[in-house]
């Protein structure tokens, strides 16, 4: 199987297993039982805050960290106790590691060569190449490269080695904000056109949710939960999923009462919203953290609302108007708005008014 004909009919994408995983630093655990499926030609994003565990993790798939505990395998064959350099492993780290006394030709080539891979006439190197549109970058040193066209010989050198599943580690961290816009699109557009069964680790839940057909949320070395970019935004299981994965605002609420795996939340000023509650329901006069979304927060200069807050200041932002409110019920909130000239002002009052979706109940 080449490149050129990776997405042919018959061509299957390795199935991963991670199977209740623990990887130890000492005392550390900085993996602890963690266990989820990546499906063949799936690109699955590791999220998380520093020092969750999902590096650890990357490289336990790798080979480069030996796991204490639970097992790896690819296409039901287990791998954790596979030398690195069997597993036919793709990684690429976010400082490219290219050589620099090398042409690009040269450092996609050196893989072949090390792995004792013959390539007649430099098919493989061409074509790769060609995949990734660099032929025109062939001749050129790695010191003449932009920061995107380094990335693409990265990626470049680790295809043409044709792994069974390609690992990202922070692949975008380097470039501009611009430049990692569009290099997220053409990374995901990329592993599809391949078919190659892609994990991806990074800090950035924007790069994760545009890239990934799902994602995995760690914290504290354990998996706090996994789905759909989409699903974690509406459905977070706990409050850390909500206030990780999009921007989110906190408020507190005391519980009024609690049936039907929801609860009615009491606001400060004495409103009341009925919320959809994960976990057992709480008891009457229980505090609760109530995490809305912007978009579920409307914004009103008269009437009345679930929460009275003041206008802190305000910003222009092009397409909306980012509004920093206090509010009497949690954290100075940040709340996008379309432009209008009704728009509260700076040291006005004003009450916001929160509607589901969006809004979310937590036990405090």
């Amino acid at each position: 199987m080449t490149l050129a004909n990776a997405t042919e009919p018959g061509r299957v994408a390795t199935h991963v297993d991670i199977s209740d995983v623990v990887l130890r630093y000492g005392d550390i655990t900085a993996v602890d039982r963690v266990s989820f499926e990546v499906r063949p030609g799936e690109i699955m994003a590791l999220v998380g805050p520093s020092g969750c565990g999902k590096t650890s993790l990357l490289k336990s798939i790798a080979g480069l960290e030996p796991i204490d505990f639970g097992h790896i395998s690819f296409d039901g064959n287990r791998i954790d106790a596979v030398a690195p350099h069997r597993r036919n492993v793709g990684m690429v780290f976010q400082n490219y590691a290219l050589f620099p006394h090398k042409r690009v030709r040269e450092n996609i080539a050196f893989g072949l060569r090390m792995h004792g891979i013959a390539d007649p006439g430099g098919k493989r190197v061409a074509d790769v190449l060609k995949l990734l549109h660099i032929g025109h970058l062939a001749e050129v040193w790695p010191d003449q490269l932009s920061g995107g066209q380094q990335q693409r010989v990265a990626l470049a050198r680790t295809l043409v080695l044709e792994p069974k599943v390609l690992l990202l580690d922070e692949p975008l961290s380097a470039l501009d904000r611009q430049l990692r816009d569009d290099m997220r699109t053409e990374l995901r557009m990329l592993a599809k056109t391949v078919g190659i069964t892609t994990i991806i680790v990074t800090h950035d839940q924007d790069e994760a949710m545009a890239m990934a057909d799902r994602v995995a949320v760690m914290r504290h070395g354990k998996l706090e939960q996994i789905g759909r970019p989409e699903d974690l935004y509406n459905a977070p299981e706990t409050a850390f999923v909500a206030g990780f994965v999009g921007r989110i605002n906190h408020f507190r609420a005391v519980c009024a009462g609690a049936e039907d795996e929801g609860v009615t939340a009491r606001f400060p000023s004495g409103a009341e919203l009925h919320l959809p509650f994960k976990g057992t329901l709480p008891a009457k006069g229980a505090a609760l953290d109530i995490l809305a979304r912007s978009e579920a927060i409307s914004v009103l200069a008269e009437g009345k609302g679930h929460i009275t807050a003041t206008v802190r200041d305000s910003h222009f932002m092009g397409s909306f108007v980012e509004l920093l409110l206090d509010t009497e019920a949690g954290d100075p909130t940040r709340i996008a708005c379309r432009p209008a000239d009704d728009l509260p002002e700076p040291g006005q009052s004003c009450q916001l008014h929160l509607a589901s979706p969006g809004v979310f109940a937590f036990a405090a």
